[in-house]
């Protein structure tokens, strides 16, 4: 799924915080990737993986393992 469908438009959220609720299946991995712009159209990539095994930081993107994340199992 991508929010605008089309990617060189603009969802135009101007906020502090976004918050996402999502349920996720706990036996499958998943990838959620959210890219971002500022206001000198500057983009950086977060991308949130259960297959990721450790932090990685560079100019482009972070990636962020989710190696113990809580489930309702």
């Amino acid at each position: 799924m991508q929010i605008p469908q089309n990617e060189k438009l603009s969802l135009g959220l101007l906020q502090g915080y976004l918050i996402f609720q999502i349920y996720l299946n706990s036996t499958k991995s998943f990838t959620i990737q959210i890219s971002i712009s500022n206001s000198m159209n500057s983009k950086r990539r977060l991308l949130f993986s259960k297959c990721s095994k450790e932090f990685v930081i560079n100019n482009y993107h972070c990636r962020f393992p989710f190696i113990n994340f809580s489930t309702n199992s």
